[in-house]
């Protein structure tokens, strides 16, 4: 039926992984992003002082600050080759670069919230399969895109560090329904 989703197949298929559940692969990437344990350059520990100062005590403005800077000041850019195809470049070197893929701006942006006593993680989806990739064998290689989950008193608010240009308070940021993260 040319109407189905672009994940559905009617054809049968075996599927295998080497990943018991889903805590398996949230421990791979764990040690892929080494645990957010990265340093921060000068200049950005600058920049967030900045953001701190202007945010006046309010941890909401300051992730939306540093959420603005990542989408429109460090360049989207996917050169996924060899170990990088799933491993993020360390924040510094995004940021000093000014650019990255999807999980660079993502570690990037987690990296500068930590910082700030902000807990905030890369939470990895699949932009096709969306809420039925929890649905799927657990396996690393069926995320396609990185984004953002900023811890809070009563869940996560998801940001997309790739969307430049957004504007408004850090709640009604807008983020496609990925479904699972």
């Amino acid at each position: 039926d040319s109407n189905s989703p672009s994940w559905f197949t009617a054809d049968p298929y075996v599927a295998i992984t080497e990943y018991e559940n889903w805590g398996e692969v949230v421990d791979w990437g764990l040690k892929k992003f080494n645990n957010y344990h990265y340093e921060i350059p000068h200049e950005l520990e600058n920049r967030i002082a900045e953001w701190r100062k202007m945010a006046q005590g309010d941890p909401d403005m300051l992730a939306n600050l540093a959420l603005r800077f990542v989408q429109d000041q460090v360049r989207y850019l996917g050169l996924e080759i060899g170990a990088y195809t799933h491993q993020p470049h360390a924040p510094a070197e995004v940021y000093n670069h000014r650019f990255g893929d999807c999980k660079d701006k993502a570690l990037l942006l987690a990296a500068i919230l930590n910082q700030e006593q902000i807990p905030s993680y890369v939470a990895l989806v699949n932009t096709e399969a969306r809420e039925k990739l929890a649905e799927t064998l657990p396996a690393p290689t069926d995320f396609d895109h990185a984004i953002v989950a900023i811890k809070r008193s009563a869940g996560y608010i998801f940001v997309d560090p790739t969307i430049s240009m957004q504007r408004g308070e850090l709640i009604n940021s807008f983020i496609p329904a990925y479904g699972f993260a």
